[in-house]
């Protein structure tokens, strides 16, 4: 059982923590470097829920929520035929700066499942 408690700790820390910090480190540099508007207050705590579900959804072996809930965010920002939308060209920039975001969180999110589901197996 403490074991388990560890391995499920580590899990966790590497997809929230470490997912975390190094893509606020690298969105925070884009938004920077490219006069972006900065994030809502409200962002590091949807990126915080998102991590642990996501982490949940592969350690229980249910990773098509993963492409579900990317693809629902992105189709409300997404404008392929250039449609005027009320938006900003500056918004490309931030939907590009997005998408870096995701993936980046995506990437630590999928180690941190995996490390738990590799050291627990699945239930």
């Amino acid at each position: 059982m403490k074991n388990e408690i560890v391995i499920w700790g580590f899990g966790l820390f590497i997809s929230v923590g470490i997912g975390h910090l190094f893509t606020w480190l690298v969105v925070t540099y884009y938004r920077v470097t490219r006069n972006v508007r900065p994030v809502s207050k409200e962002a590091w705590v949807i990126g915080v829920l998102e991590r642990t579900l996501y982490t949940l959804s592969i350690v229980f072996k249910l990773e098509f929520l993963l492409g579900v809930w990317l693809v629902g965010k992105m189709a409300n920002r997404w404008n392929p035929f250039g449609i005027p939308s009320g938006r900003p060209k500056e918004e490309v920039g931030l939907i590009n700066v997005f998408l870096i975001g995701n993936l980046l969180s995506l990437l630590f999110r999928i180690v941190g499942g995996g490390f738990i589901r590799h050291h627990l197996g699945s239930p």
